[in-house]
């Protein structure tokens, strides 16, 4: 028997926060306002800090979160999501 995810929240801060990426990844749209999310199909999209971390690509191409005591990400918070989006967000990443 597959185990069951729970519903989660997510942080986004990079390719993700295109909404057109979002869909292509996710089957789901991202929106601004929370009147006109489902909480099925259209999640809204929260803007967020993440403390600590700075933004960081390497390779030109992907971005990362490493750790710096005076960074900020700044990105959106989406959900709650439900458990089985995880599968398509590891795959992508």
């Amino acid at each position: 028997m597959a185990r069951r995810i729970k519903p989660f929240n997510l942080f986004v801060y990079g390719t993700l926060m295109d909404p057109s990426v979002f869909r292509a990844v996710l089957g789901r749209r991202i929106v601004g306002s929370p009147a006109d999310a489902d909480g099925i199909e259209t999640f809204h999209a929260r803007d967020a800090v993440l403390d600590g971390y700075k933004k960081v690509s390497p390779d030109s191409t992907y971005l990362y979160a490493v750790p710096d005591p005076l960074g900020r990400i700044h990105g959106y918070v989406v959900g709650p999501l439900p458990g089985e989006s995880i599968s398509a967000l590891l795959k992508y990443e």
